[in-house]
C-alpha cells in the first residue's frame, strides 16, 4: 500500500492526462520510476478495487457508511498530534465531483462549483483539525439549526478554555455567539443582513468609511462598516474595541476586520496548498475521490504543517516535501544476500503499444523454419503476424505463442 500511495503521490507532481500512459513506451508520456515500482495491470486492480469497509457489517442509512470508519481514524489522528492555540476557524472545502450523487453542492464562489462539501475546522496556518463530509441536512435534528450544528461537533472537545472562533456570514449568529460566551468561547464573524436578533441599525445606509459599533447587555458587539460595499460582523471578543484602525497612510480599517482577515486565511491556505499537487482523477466512485483528497492532500499538509514546527532550520517547500514523502514511501527494505540458488529470469508475451494503431510483425521462428524449407519469398507470405514479442529476449523478437512456447521450453 505504500507504493500505491507514492505512486499517487507521484502522478500529483508529474501530471499525464489518462493513468495508463505513465506505463507507456512512448518517450513523451514514460515515467520509469513508477514502471519500475509496479506493473500498470497491478496498479489499477488496486485502484478498482480500493475499499473502505466491510459492506456486510455497514448501516446503510448512514449516507457516508462507505468511509465513515476511515474518516474517524483520519480526524483521530489529526487530533492526536497538534494542540490549537488561541485562534481557531470553520469554513467550507469542495472536492470536485460532477456525477450523481443525492449530497452534491453548488456553491458558485467555490473555484470548484460542483462537489462533496467539507466542512473544516483550521488553524490559522492552515493546519486542519477537524472535518466533516456534509452528507445532508437530515442527519442534523436540531431545531437551532444546520450550521449551528456543524460549529458545536466542530467545536467539540475545544470549549470552555477561552478560544477565539472566526465564521463567516453563513455560520456567524447572535444565539450562536449567546451560547458559544455562556461556553467560555468566544466567536467573531462576518453577520448576513437578514439575521434575527441583529439591531435595526443594522439596515441604516452608511457613506464609504464610515462605522457603526454597538453591544448588547450579553457582551455580543455588533459593527457595520462601509468599504466598498457594507460589512456586518458580530463579535465577542472583550479585547475587539470596534474602533478605525491605520493599516497604511491612507487606508483605514475596524480591528474586528483586521483580525477577521488574518485568521480566516486557515482553510484556504490548505486548500491552495493542497491544490498545487492534486493526484486527484476522474472516477465514478464518490467516496474514492474523497479518500484521495484528503490522503494525498489535507493530511499531507497537516504533516508539512507540523514539519515546519519541529525544523525551523530546513525549510522545504511543499514540493520538496511530497518528494521526501515520496521516496520515504517507496523505499525498499535491503535483505542479507543468501546463499541459495538464483532463479532463472520468466519470460514473457507481451503486446506492442501505440496509441494510434495496432502494431503486427511477423513472427521471427516461424519466418526462419518457413524461409530455410520454401525461400524467403514463401516465407514473406506464409509466416503469421502477430501483436506480441518477448521483451525479455536479445533484440525482442516478435514471436506467436506456439513458437514463444518451443523455444523457452
Amino acid at each position: 500500500m505504500n507504493k500505491f500511495i507514492g505512486i499517487l503521490l507521484i502522478m500529483g507532481v508529474v501530471h499525464i492526462p489518462e493513468i495508463r500512459l505513465y506505463w507507456s513506451n512512448d518517450p513523451m508520456y514514460m515515467n520509469t520510476l513508477i514502471k519500475s515500482i509496479m506493473p500498470r495491470d497491478r496498479f489499477l486492480a488496486i485502484l478498482r478495487f480500493w475499499h473502505f469497509c466491510d459492506n456486510n457489517q455497514a448501516r446503510c442509512e448512514d449516507r457516508l457508511h462507505k468511509i465513515s470508519s476511515i474518516l474517524h481514524k483520519i480526524n483521530e489522528n489529526f487530533q492526536k498530534h497538534v494542540k490549537p492555540g488561541k485562534e481557531v476557524v470553520i469554513d467550507e472545502s469542495m472536492v470536485p465531483w460532477r456525477g450523481r450523487l443525492l449530497f452534491r453542492q453548488y456553491i458558485p464562489g467555490k473555484r470548484h462549483k460542483y462537489g462533496i462539501k467539507l466542512y473544516k475546522l483550521c488553524l490559522p496556518e492552515g493546519y486542519t483539525y477537524n472535518m466533516s463530509v456534509y452528507s445532508g441536512k437530515r442527519e442534523y435534528s436540531s431545531e437551532k439549526g444546520h450550521a449551528h450544528d456543524i460549529v458545536m461537533k466542530l467545536m467539540n472537545g475545544l470549549l470552555y478554555e477561552g478560544r477565539i472562533l472566526y465564521t463567516d456570514s453563513f455560520y456567524t449568529s447572535v444565539p450562536l455567539a449567546k451560547e458559544l460566551l455562556e461556553k467560555n468561547t468566544y466567536l467573531c464573524g462576518t453577520v448576513r443582513s437578514n439575521r434575527k436578533h441583529l439591531p435595526q441599525a443594522a439596515k441604516i445606509k452608511q457613506k464609504n468609511g464610515e462605522i457603526l459599533g454597538l453591544q448588547n447587555s450579553g457582551g455580543i458587539k455588533f459593527v457595520k462598516w462601509t468599504d466598498k460595499r457594507p460589512v456586518l460582523m458580530l463579535t465577542t471578543c472583550k479585547t475587539h474595541k470596534c474602533t478605525l484602525v491605520d493599516v497604511s497612510e491612507s487606508v483605514r480599517k475596524p480591528d474586528t476586520v483586521i483580525s477577521y482577515n488574518a485568521a480566516k486565511k486557515g482553510v484556504d491556505i490548505s486548500d491552495q496548498m493542497s491544490s498545487y499537487y492534486t493526484s486527484l482523477r476522474k472516477t465514478i466512485k464518490w467516496y474514492r475521490k474523497i479518500i484521495i483528497e484528503l490522503i494525498c492532500g489535507t493530511m499531507l499538509i497537516n504533516a508539512w504543517c507540523i514539519h515546519k514546527k519541529l525544523d525551523n532550520q530546513k525549510k522545504l517547500s511543499i514540493l520538496q516535501f511530497r518528494e521526501n514523502i515520496i521516496t520515504a514511501l517507496l523505499a525498499q527494505p535491503t535483505i542479507a544476500a543468501t546463499p541459495t540458488a538464483s532463479k532463472k529470469k520468466e519470460h514473457f508475451l507481451k503486446k506492442y503499444e501505440r496509441a494510434t494503431r495496432v502494431i503486427q510483425k511477423r513472427c521471427k521462428e516461424c519466418y526462419n523454419s518457413i524461409s530455410k524449407k520454401d525461400g524467403r519469398e514463401a516465407a514473406m507470405k506464409k509466416t503469421k503476424k502477430v501483436v506480441t514479442y518477448c521483451p525479455d529476449c536479445k533484440n525482442q523478437p516478435a514471436l506467436c505463442l506456439e513458437c514463444f512456447k518451443k523455444i523457452h521450453n
